[in-house]
């Protein structure tokens, strides 16, 4: 049996609304008995429908589409990811497919953002590429750290960071401070197409988060809120 569910799961998001729309349309018509005239003119029952089977269709791809936004994944929900990906499919030319790809599977099953160990791995690699540079300059000596405290800023105090894994007093202060300017403006800021804005009270309580769990310096966090850093020019 075609699945038209599992087609729609193999499109790129920008058609997301309108094969939603079509599975719609699909679940309106199907849920009206088929009768059938006899070459007596007699009428038999009402054919089955398996409605059951195209609601179904219907929630798994709502699912994935919910699933296919940033956030952090639950047990659970990974749990109906890993039925889903067991699935199969028919094309229209009769080839069988699975609703999903491993490439696919990998990047929904992220549990926390939106981002892959391997697209994680390369966009960590800026920071180094940041120190190659900036080490070329040659900057004046009141500010010849500056490759250091660009290249450290994505440390933590657990020692949880990249690109060294440095933690505590080991990441100058410098960086530990660009570490939290850095992570303010990279969730308050208007200019990104592919997200809004967090409101303030919702940055505040990320940076807390991120105090309490030993990724950013509590004092500099404390600082920054207590003076309300963000609103000075």
């Amino acid at each position: 049996m075609h699945n038209p569910v599992g087609i729609a799961l193999k499109l790129d998001v920008t058609k997301a609304s309108q094969v939603k729309m079509v599975c719609n349309k699909l679940l309106n018509s199907f849920s009206q008995p088929s009768v059938l005239v006899n070459s007596a003119g007699i009428s038999p029952d009402p054919q089955p429908v398996h409605l059951y089977e195209l609601e179904e269709w219907k929630n798994e791809f709502d699912f994935i589409n919910w699933l296919n936004k940033p956030g952090f994944l639950p047990d659970e929900k990974e749990v109906i990811l890993d039925q889903i990906a067991q699935k199969t499919y028919i094309d229209i030319e009769g080839n069988k497919h699975s609703y999903l790809t491993e490439d696919e599977i990998i990047s929904l099953k992220i549990k926390k953002g939106s981002l892959n160990d391997i697209e994680r791995s390369q966009i960590q690699e800026h920071v180094v590429i940041t120190k190659t540079l900036l080490s070329k300059l040659p900057f004046p000596k009141k500010w010849k750290n500056v490759p250091l405290y660009a290249s450290t800023h994505h440390e933590h105090i657990n020692g949880g960071g990249y690109p060294d894994g440095l933690k505590g007093e080991e990441i100058p202060l410098p960086a530990r401070i660009m570490c939290v300017a850095d992570v303010w403006d990279a969730v308050t800021a208007q200019d990104r197409p592919y997200k809004p804005p967090t409101p303030t009270d919702k940055a505040c309580e990320i940076l807390k988060s991120g105090a309490k769990f030993g990724e950013f310096d509590k004092d500099v966090v404390d600082l920054f809120i207590s003076k309300r850093l963000w609103e000075k020019k």
